[in-house]
């Protein structure tokens, strides 16, 4: 058995021994010999039981110390009663101090009186009770109702309540609408976002408090049932709202957010400027030193070898036509003149980008130079609106064009030559066509002939500022050579392209460009 301190002994109708003792409640099982045991933990008030009887419904009802309690065998169910239900006092725990009459009513006698009753009269309040609020506190004090309070009607007619952030200290006191045994009226309530369970309290803990509370939407539940009943689901609720201060609301943290990066934004701008600046008083450092090269050589090393070869004519001219010596000189003098047109070109490219010429009008120079003396017509055509190019872009593309001249002129024998630049937004487009003799597939496929750097060239300038070179030709029906910039490296246009794109390309205009050695086909 649960324990040897005996209370009492009963036979129910079934024939089933149970025995009450002061640590539990035992049913003998005669075919095995063993018992079962009861314990508070499974239904019981208490562990230690009195006194036991049966009703007419097979019912076990049996006294404790902290009341009386109804098991169903059936179910193994437990129902228990205290004081909260009308007894006198809830020890009964006399000896034998139980008596069931004739006509079906139990005694049972305790430490506070007796009770009678009979065990069909006895009935469960499991009816839902109706719950309200009745007072809503803040730090303790009740909140008036009022238009400047947080309550602007009665609690009990209220749904929600608006607080600031310094209202976080509140409590809220509810309570069931019966006057039937209240004290035997069980609560529970939960705080949303904060209780993850139910807290259940009795009839005498009707209030749930709340302090610091963060910022943010809450709702409060709170459900009411009887001693024997159900939970009124879903009861009732409460929304709360707790504001935050000033500083914590979204819009200030946003406008902080703005406000922090407008000034990195602007601090960033302000640097980028200065390393623009920084870069552009470079750059115009070195095309004032390129200007005054060209200068330099133009006025001492040019001039002088011009008046070298006019003395060396001179000194030919004293020479008889039909002497060896005169014929030498003769072709050195016109190598010399080679090499004087070659420094004047380079002289001229140097002053190129210090005079920041348009690129129709450098090529139109290249033409004339070039084109007018052997008779050639030529045509240059502009489409489209003009854009400033970025200097390293135009130079770039100025110095494939001059190439693709040169082949026309000396390699193809063009008669006509056509130019076109087209400004379109999404690109820069620079045509030359020119009806010489042509280029044979193979070496368009190899990219020149053996030992000739013009088209490889003309490649390279077009893979550094990342655009697309085309070439078409064949034998006789002349050549058509295509360039194609994107127009964000192309222009120059104010609010085109990133910060960081345009410090790239200031950068790379730093930089110093050498013009191909010459025209090679």
């Amino acid at each position: 058995m649960s324990d040897n301190a005996v209370t009492s002994t009963y036979v129910d109708h079934s024939g089933t021994l149970w025995v009450s003792t002061e640590n539990g409640l035992n049913k003998l099982n005669r075919e095995s010999g063993t018992f079962t045991h009861y314990y508070q933990k499974d239904g019981l008030p208490s562990n230690a039981v009195s006194c036991i009887l049966e009703d007419q419904f097979g019912m076990l009802w049996m006294s404790t110390n902290r009341g009386l309690s109804r098991f169903d065998p059936v179910g193994n169910r437990f129902t228990n009663y205290s004081t909260v239900d009308g007894l006198p006092g809830n020890d009964f725990t006399g000896w034998d101090a139980c008596y069931k009459s004739a006509g079906g009513e139990m005694f049972f006698g305790g430490f506070s009186g007796g009770v009678a009753f009979f065990p069909d009269k006895v009935i469960s309040t499991s009816y839902p009770l109706p719950l309200v609020l009745t007072d809503f506190q803040l730090a303790g004090r009740s909140v008036e109702v009022g238009a400047k309070s947080p309550l602007k009607k009665s609690i009990g007619y209220t749904q929600d309540v608006t607080l600031n952030h310094d209202q976080n200290i509140f409590s809220l006191s509810f309570a069931a609408l019966t006057y039937f045994n209240p004290a035997a009226n069980r609560y529970r309530y939960k705080l949303e976002k904060l209780d993850r369970d139910w807290i259940e309290v009795g009839s005498d803990r009707r209030v749930a408090s709340y302090t610091t509370l963060p910022a943010g939407k809450y709702r409060f539940h709170v459900q009411s049932a009887t001693r024997q009943g159900l939970w009124n689901e879903p009861g009732l609720a409460f929304g709360i709202t707790i504001l935050p201060p000033w500083w914590g609301t979204f819009w200030f943290r946003l406008l902080c957010i703005v406000a922090t990066l407008s000034i990195l934004w602007t601090l960033y701008l302000i640097r980028l400027k200065q390393m623009a600046a920084e870069i552009r008083a470079r750059i115009e450092e070195r095309l004032g030193e390129r200007e005054r090269i060209a200068r330099e050589l133009h006025d001492t090393l040019l001039q002088g070898v011009q008046g070298l070869i006019l003395r060396f004519q001179a000194v030919a001219e004293r020479i008889p036509a039909s002497e060896p010596a005169r014929q030498m000189i003769e072709k050195a003098l016109d190598r010399a003149d080679e090499v004087l047109v070659q420094g004047r070109d380079r002289v001229k490219n140097l002053r190129l980008t210090a005079q920041m010429k348009s690129l129709r009008e450098a090529l139109t120079d290249d033409i004339k130079d070039l084109a007018v003396s052997k008779g050639v017509e030529f045509s240059v055509i502009v489409e489209g609106e003009l854009r400033e190019l970025n200097p390293l872009v135009r130079d770039e593309a100025y110095w494939i064009g001059h190439e693709a001249l040169v082949n026309a002129l000396h390699h193809a024998g063009a008669k006509h030559i056509e130019v076109e630049i087209a400004n379109d937004p999404s690109q820069l487009r620079l045509r030359i066509r020119d009806d010489g003799c042509g280029i044979d597939s193979k070496i368009l496929e190899a990219g020149g002939k053996p030992g000739h750097w013009g088209m490889r060239g003309m490649r390279e300038r077009a893979a550094k500022i990342g655009a697309h070179l085309e070439t078409w030709s064949q034998p006789g029906a002349g050549t058509e050579v295509e360039l194609r910039i994107p127009g964000s490296v192309a222009y120059n246009a104010q609010g085109n392209g990133s910060p960081w794109r345009r410090l790239r390309q200031l950068w790379q205009e730093e930089r110093p460009h050498e013009p191909d050695q010459g025209s090679n086909g």
